[in-house]
């Protein structure tokens, strides 16, 4: 499946970017597959991060690439497993009241 390569600028919350409001605090590289499942994947502090959503906004497109499909049902497993795990969000807070 084909997806965009982009480049953004990033905002982290160090206190660099604390003592600079509204400055980037570098750039970052993103796969974006639009059609049709509409995910955005890169990778940060040395994971692999991925969501649903596909906007191409303030950024540079800088190619195209095609993503196997074997790669790409990876993708989804993560996004519906994080998804899955983020629902029982309110187990964990009560776990943390105790």
């Amino acid at each position: 499946m084909k997806a965009k390569i982009i480049e953004q600028d990033f905002f982290d919350g160090s206190i660099e970017a604390l003592r600079h409001p509204g400055r980037p605090s570098g750039k970052i590289k993103r796969l974006v597959v639009e059609e049709p499942i509409g995910v955005t994947i890169t990778v940060w502090q040395e994971k692999v991060v991925a969501w649903r959503g596909a906007t191409i906004t303030h950024c540079n497109v800088l190619g195209e690439v095609e993503i196997p499909d074997e790669l790409l049902a990876q993708v989804m497993a993560l996004i519906m497993a994080e998804e899955k795990l983020t629902a029982q969000k309110n187990t964990f807070e009560a776990l943390m009241l105790t």
